[in-house]
């Protein structure tokens, strides 16, 4: 799950000195070609655990953005658990921790 969600969240990088992300990129070349690139070819996780990538999408909305991109906090997630009414297990926060470190770090590559 942490691989495929590194690929997305690479996909979705606008890069410097473009209007488009990578991926609209891509999907271009595919639509001239009518080859598909090879980044576009992931493999989704599990749906018993890809859920918990929607989950993820969900909370960046709420993401607090200062002089740089903060990480989601333990507030954030409860706030959204509460609201949502969606309550998680520990193991499925730390799945989203986990994905908001990933998806921190392929912002600042």
């Amino acid at each position: 799950m942490c691989d495929y969600a590194q690929a997305e969240f690479r996909l979705d990088v606008t890069p410097k000195d473009s209007k488009s992300t990578i991926r609209e990129h891509l999907i271009t070349i595919w639509e001239q070609t009518g080859f598909m690139p090879a980044e576009l070819d992931l493999t989704p996780p599990s749906p018993t655990i890809s859920y918990l990538l929607q989950f993820f999408y969900e909370l960046c909305q709420s993401r607090q953005i200062g002089m740089t991109v903060n990480p989601l906090s333990f507030t954030e997630i409860d706030a959204w658990m509460r609201l949502s009414e969606r309550p998680l297990e520990w193991w499925e926060i730390e799945v989203i921790k986990r994905l908001d470190v990933i998806w921190l770090k392929v912002q600042n590559e």
